[in-house]
Formats: structure tokens, C-alpha cells, sequence
């Protein structure tokens, strides 16, 4: 992010990042990212975008039970479980999220990991998100899970 003034003078870079780990055909992501500093000196921003396409890897290995999200005041949190269903110790496992509007428009993703989840345990998972004033437009999530043993 490189922030602007007024009079098209730059101000600073950085201050401020959105990830999402995926992005369906036809799914509109409504990316945030806020100011840290001289926030009553901003008027325009510059966006640099990193999309490239990374393989995402294969969720053979694990099984998302209980997943649920749950607001208190403009805060997100999502927790479930990930188990290990590979036969094996799983050396790092991560579950990404993505949370919807009503509309089906992404306006979040967030993400946990864990090393070392013996065969067939599970593991409690939390990702929280800030929702601020989006709150009102939290409808539902989306869970990924992988395991890399």
C-alpha cells in the first residue's frame, strides 16, 4: 500500500495488508486494509496486488469436523476441529477461512497452523477477524483444511 495526500504527494508505504488464500471463478473478494498512521492526512491509495497461483495443497490427509462461526461485537471467530486422517504423524496442518456476505462476496480470509498432529488426533482450531463495520453483513464461512505429513 503507498498512501497519498490531497495533493497527490506521497505519504508512506506500507501500513496495511489483506490475504485471502483462494479465489473462485466468478468470486468477488471485498479486500480490506486500513491506514496505521496520518490517517487525517490520506486521501488516495495505491494497491499492489500478488496474485500469483500457487498450488494449493491436497486435503487428502485431514477432515474438517465442527465448524463454527460465532460474533461478539465486531469480532469473528471461527473454530472447529482438523483431524488427522492420514495413518500418520502430520508434520504441519493449516485451515484457512473465508468469510461471506449475504450476496455470496468474500470480505475476509484468515488462517491458523499446527505442527505435529499425531495419526488420528484432532486439533482445535481458531481464526479470528476484526469485522468492524462489515459486521452487519457476516452470513456465513467457508473451511479449507491441509495436512502435510
Amino acid at each position: 500500500m503507498r498512501w497519498y495526500d490531497d495533493d497527490g504527494n506521497f505519504l508512506y508505504e506500507g501500513g496495511g495488508q489483506a490475504e485471502l488464500v483462494s479465489l473462485a471463478v466468478e468470486e468477488t473478494w471485498e479486500a480490506r486494509v486500513y491506514a496505521s498512521k496520518e490517517q487525517a492526512s490520506i486521501r488516495d491509495a495505491e494497491i499492489e496486488i500478488d496474485a500469483e497461483g500457487y498450488p494449493i495443497p491436497s486435503d487428502e490427509n485431514v477432515e474438517v469436523q465442527n465448524s463454527e462461526l460465532q460474533i461478539n461485537g465486531t469480532t469473528i471467530t471461527i473454530t472447529g476441529q482438523l483431524v488427522n486422517t492420514s495413518g500418520q504423524e502430520l508434520l504441519s496442518a493449516s485451515v484457512y477461512s473465508k468469510i461471506y456476505d449475504g450476496d455470496g462476496v468474500v470480505l475476509a480470509g484468515g488462517h491458523d497452523q499446527e505442527t505435529s498432529i499425531p495419526a488420528e488426533d484432532a486439533w482445535q482450531f481458531e481464526i479470528q477477524w476484526d469485522a468492524r463495520d462489515r459486521i452487519d453483513r457476516v452470513s456465513e464461512h467457508e473451511i479449507f483444511g491441509y495436512g502435510n505429513t
